[in-house]
This record gives C-alpha cells, structure tokens and sequence, in this order.
C-alpha cells in the first residue's frame, strides 16, 4: 500500500510541477515583443508596394491628362511642369524606387544581405547565438530570422516545460530543440505568425523604427562578466554571475539569448546589420509617401479643372434648342382666364346664363327690333304680326314667324322642367 502511495505521490508531485511551470509567465517576453517590433516593420512589404503603385499611377494620369476646356490649358500645363520639376529632381530616388529597393532591404534584414528564405547555419546552438567566452555570436544581429530562433526556439533540456516569447511559442513547429544545419522554414513561418499577433511595430517608417529601437535597446541585458568595459548587448534570459553561454539552457552560466557585437551598440546607437537595413528602407518609404502626398495635390487640382468644364453654364434661349422660358404675366393671365372659364360653368351648370346660346341660335340684326311683339304674334323683317298673318303683295298668306323671345323662354321653362 505504501509502495502503490509513493508512486502516485510522484505523479501528482511531477504534475503539479509541470502545471506551475505552465502557468508562470513566459521567459523572454519583452525581447519577444522588442524583436517583433521590426519584424512585422519588416515584414510590411505591402505597403511600399501599394504607395509605388501609387505614385507611378498619379504622375502618369497627371502628365497624360488633356480633357479639359480650352480656356484651362494654361493652368493644366501649368500643373503638368510642376509634376514633371518634382520628379526630375528625385531622378536617383525616382530610379531606383522603381527596382524594389525598399523590399530588398526588408529581405535582407529579415532572412541577411543577398538572401530571400532562412539560412541553415553550421555548428550548434551557442556559437551561433553568442559562446561564453565570445563577444558575440557568429550569426547574431545578421537576420531577425536567426536572432528570433536563439531567443524563442524550445529549450534542448529535457522536461523543460517552461513557455517561452509567447503563452503558446512552445508548440506547433516550435515544439521540438531548434537545430541551425536543419530546414528552419516552418519554425519561422509559426514564431513570425506568433509575432503578427503582438500587433507591435506599426507601419514602416522612420518614426516606426526609432520608436522601436528605443523599446529595444531598454530590453538589453549586461553580460554580467567581470570585464568593467562590458555593455547591455544580451537579449534574452540569462541564468549566471560571470558570463553568458547563449545555448537555450537555463541553468547557470547560459540562456536563451543573443549576444550582439559591442560595436554595434555605441553610446546607445543602434548599427546591427539587420537595424541598418530596415533604417535604409524607412527612410526610403518617408521619401515614397511624401511622393505621394505632393502628387496627389497635384492631381487633385487636375481633377478640379475637369470638374469646372463639367460645369458650363446654360446656353441662351435663342441658341440651341433652350425651351423658352414662361413669365410671370402670362402664367397669372392664364391663371384668371382659368377661373373664369371655371365659374362660367358654374353658372351654365345652374341655369344661369340664359343669354348664352348652343350655336346656329343667335339673332340675327333684323331681329332685334322684334323683341317687343307679343307671343301670340309673328314678326317679320323687323315688325310685329296679328295673329291672323299677313298677306304678301301677291295675296299668299305666310305662317306666323315665333318670336325669339318666345323660344328664350319656352326653352328656359323646359331646362327649368328638367332640373326640377
């Protein structure tokens, strides 16, 4: 029973350990974080690309445009020789640009001068990140690639279960010893995943690397040797009281580290190689975005003149087929007649206008004086009739001729009938 007790006291023992170191907080963070600042800055190739696009773009529509009034010829011309002037006088920038320059440095600081992916290094671990009784490593301050792995690779001691850089740096491809003359393609691509995620370092520029070199250099360690010239050119976890044996142990005397050559860090002066190539392409990309801003005001004011020949003004009415316009005056005046019209047959509707006659109806001249005969009587030429007739010079007795007036009325009292 005692025997079965023991070896469960163990397991439990060396769970709870393994579960603690799990737990604390990852060696190397800050250095994780301060290496991060400039690889994302380096690894920001689509950026340079986008705004040399950019510019190429707007110098070329600014120099071709000719769709504009002729009365804005001169101004447009005028814009064309200050956006010609400006190129001409970055013609070294303007040439080079063009070859990529500024994503050439970017991969060179990331993987070493003249190389495109990760470098297989001979030798191990420490000789190549930083030896105890060296200055500095024989790759260190050459690629972020290869500082990245001294600083964040998994330690090469066994039921070392410690995090390292990140809470979950020690997986994936980073799961195993890293190892120099081995392909370093995957750990790369997952520790450069795992410092996209820190979302530090910004958008290259010169203000993004010397805002980071400052995070950097405050995250340096003294090598702690005895030597009084010594100077912070460690980055990393160091685990000893005399010197730094950068193997990825963390017992006494070594750690997980990079060691940087003391010349490159004079009087707080960053010149590590992989530094000098990112401060070469951020002060290219300054130049390229400030390309871009004074050619975009120009094409800015190009695109202005177009929109004032868009703009002309209305022709006059007698050019053209203007519709002519209505004024005032006649558009009251048929307004009134309107309503006139309107009340008239108001009035009609009502049986009011019993002057007013359906054509054919009207009187004629000689009727007007008929207008005084009685009903009963006929009217003829303008003379009122007896009953009886008359007779014509030749005896013929002719009907009897109604009075108008007798029709007027006779019609009314029907209309009035039919109202009713």
């Amino acid at each position: 029973m005692e025997g079965l007790c023991g070896w469960w006291c163990i397991l439990f023992v060396v769970t709870i350990s393994q579960a603690g170191e799990a737990q604390e907080k990852p060696i190397n963070r800050d250095e994780f974080e301060a290496l991060c600042r400039f690889i994302n800055l380096a690894g920001d190739s689509e950026t340079p690309t986008k705004v040399e696009k950019n510019v190429k773009r707007t110098v070329k529509k600014i120099l071709t445009e000719s769709g504009v009034a002729d009365s804005r010829k001169k101004e447009l011309e005028d814009l064309q020789k200050q956006a010609e002037k400006y190129r001409e006088e970055n013609m070294s920038f303007w040439e080079t640009v063009g070859m990529g320059e500024i994503n050439r440095s970017l991969t060179d600081a990331l993987y070493g001068e003249n190389h495109n992916a990760v470098v297989k290094a001979q030798g191990s671990r420490d000789p190549i990140c930083g030896a105890r009784e060296a200055d500095a490593g024989t790759e260190a301050g050459k690629s972020l690639v290869i500082d990245l792995f001294c600083l964040c690779s998994t330690s090469p001691e066994l039921h070392n279960f410690q995090q390292i850089c990140c809470a979950d740096c020690r997986g994936g491809a980073n799961d195993h010893p890293w190892i120099p003359s081995e392909d370093g393609n995957q750990r790369w691509k997952f520790l450069a995943q795992k410092c996209g995620e820190t979302n530090q370092g910004g958008k290259l520029s010169t203000d993004s690397i010397e805002k980071s070199a400052e995070f950097f250099l405050k995250t340096l360690k003294n090598p702690l040797d005895s030597r009084a010239e010594a100077r912070r050119t460690v980055l990393g976890s160091t685990n000893g009281d005399v010197s730094i044996n950068c193997n990825g142990w963390k017992t006494s005397g070594n750690g997980r580290c990079v060691k940087y050559d003391p010349n490159h860090l004079n009087d707080g002066i960053l010149s590590i190689p992989w530094y000098v190539k990112l401060a070469k392409a951020a002060t290219r990309m300054d130049k390229l975005m400030e390309a871009e801003k004074t050619l975009r005001e120009i094409l800015e004011n190009v695109e202005k003149l177009e929109r004032k020949q868009v703009a002309i003004p209305p022709k006059p009415a007698d050019e053209g087929n203007a519709v002519p316009s209505v004024s005032k005056d006649v558009v009251e005046n048929n307004n009134e007649n309107s309503g006139v019209s309107n009340n008239r047959e108001k009035r009609e509707s009502k049986g009011e206008l019993n002057e007013e006659k359906s054509p054919g109806s009207e009187k004629s001249p000689e009727e007007v004086d008929c207008d005084g005969c009685k009903p009963e009587e006929g009217c003829e030429e303008g003379k009122c009739e007896s009953e009886n007739g008359r007779h014509d010079s030749e005896g013929t007795k002719r009907p009897p001729v109604k009075s108008h007036s007798a029709t007027i009325i006779g019609g009314s009292l029907k209309f009035f009938l039919l109202l009713g």
